[in-house]
């Protein structure tokens, strides 16, 4: 790359990653509409709720008892709601020039931890072809929104320890409270870093307004949600009684009685949890990657698989020990990861700590690729690789039958005819029944 273009590049990569991101999820959403895929959410569905919660609060009216799902995005939802007119294709797209976002900030972050120019980019560019997280930035989920306020929260952070300025101080307190609004597990998260607050010295290096600008923008935020619930459910919590609800969802409905069972069954999962966060699978909830990559071929450009992003992020950790704020982005992925290995790891799930992680892939990636002698690259390459072999793991086995037929139906449905019986051979190779299929193919195509 000549010079001029360089210099070019690096003074404008915000602008040019964003356009880059933003023009990714326009095509994505593009074909995901051709195919007839992502309609009006279903019922029974938590995308449902949320959109119908959202015209509701449009409409100024609230929700009739407890409320189950994240009041910041239900808000959010609220908000393209009033600006598309309830137009769900719009909507979609709004949410996609919000999350566009997120490379960006992973650029910034990359700046402020001083890594470098060139491997802070390699973050935000590994962002945009990590396939789940552009895909969930199209549907009505939470987590692309909430991994921006999460990314942004630690940037911001990372402004007030170094700058000290008043206004990064409120810039953190109020992403914190988004976060919190977004997911009751930050919590904690958010937490540690207030204890700092109440060490002497760090109260030295501070004034009492920058302390007092983080705390009150994070309780204004807060203080809505809490005070409508303690008057109208006596719970003042952002939902009241959600853990237990939630813990009973996933073990059962002797774990709101049983407090004792409850934390040996969670105990007793936690491993396995683990080994599912480092995998590189994608397992679905309520939106399967793998099922629309079969039926929308852009989303084969998308080639980051989670567990190699993982491995980097790591691996970046030991290359970057003495980098403090390397350290800090590596404590906040591990704070999240132990607040969330209570529940199922659905991909999903994993998706707000991915800008984090990106931050670190980059590093090493950039640190790999320009201190090629280093006596550190072996140990590090070996690593890697190790890593990312041992939580390999070919999505076919896990997906089950009723998946790949029904996906086969949507391509059969796009009459994608020839597609659709190369997909059909594959899976009678994989033992499953292809006959209704044959014959729903046979009938469309002879139409």
């Amino acid at each position: 790359m000549g010079n001029g273009l360089q210099k070019f590049v690096d003074r404008h990569f915000s602008v040019i990653v964003y356009v880059f991101a933003l023009a990714l999820y326009s095509m994505l959403l593009f074909n995901i509409r051709s195919y007839g895929l992502l309609p009006e959410p279903i019922e029974g569905t938590d995308q449902r709720v949320m959109l119908f919660t959202a015209a509701d609060l449009y409409n100024m009216k609230l929700p009739e008892g407890v409320y189950r799902f994240s009041p910041g995005y239900t808000c959010f939802l609220a908000v393209l709601v009033a600006i598309s007119r309830g137009d769900i294709v719009i909507m979609r797209f709004l949410q996609g020039m919000l999350c566009a976002l997120i490379p960006v900030m992973i650029y910034w972050l990359g700046l402020r931890l001083r890594i470098g120019r060139e491997k802070a980019q390699l973050g935000a560019l590994i962002y945009c072809f990590y396939g789940p997280a552009t895909l969930i930035s199209l549907d009505f989920l939470r987590e692309a929104p909430l991994a921006l306020c999460f990314i942004s929260y630690v940037y911001f952070l990372i402004r007030m320890a170094t700058s000290r300025k008043t206004f990064y101080f409120a810039m953190a307190g109020a992403f914190a409270a988004l976060c919190i609004l977004g997911r009751e597990n930050f919590i904690p998260i958010i937490c540690l870093p207030v204890l700092f607050f109440l060490l002497r010295k760090f109260r030295t290096r501070i004034k009492m307004k920058q302390i007092l600008a983080y705390l009150l923008t994070l309780a204004v935020l807060i203080s809505p949600i809490l005070t409508y619930n303690l008057v109208r459910f006596g719970s003042p919590t952002i939902i009241p009684g959600n853990l237990k609800n939630v813990l009973s969802f996933y073990y059962g409905e002797r774990v709101k009685q049983d407090n004792t069972f409850a934390v040996q069954v969670v105990v007793k999962n936690i491993p396995l949890q683990i080994k599912k966060f480092c995998s590189s699978y994608e397992i679905p909830n309520s939106l399967s990657f793998y099922s629309h990559r079969d039926v929308i071929d852009f989303l084969w450009i998308f080639i980051v698989p989670f567990n190699l992003l993982l491995a980097f992020s790591i691996a970046a950790v030991w290359l970057y020990r003495r980098n403090k704020g390397i350290l800090l982005v590596g404590f906040f992925i591990l704070a999240y990861l132990m607040t969330m290995i209570y529940f199922e790891m659905f991909y999903r799930f994993r998706i707000p700590c991915v800008p984090l992680l990106c931050v670190l892939a980059g590093a090493s990636l950039g640190f790999v690729l320009r201190n090629g002698k280093s006596r550190l690259i072996i140990p590090a390459a070996i690593f890697i690789i190790l890593f990312f072999i041992l939580t390999y793991s070919n999505p076919d086995s896990h997906r089950s039958a009723q998946e790949k037929v029904a996906t086969a139906h949507v391509i059969i449905q796009a009459k994608q005819f020839g597609k659709a019986g190369k997909y059909i051979q594959k899976l009678e190779k994989d033992g499953i029944d292809t006959r209704q299929l044959k014959a729903i193919l046979a009938e469309a195509s002879s139409q």
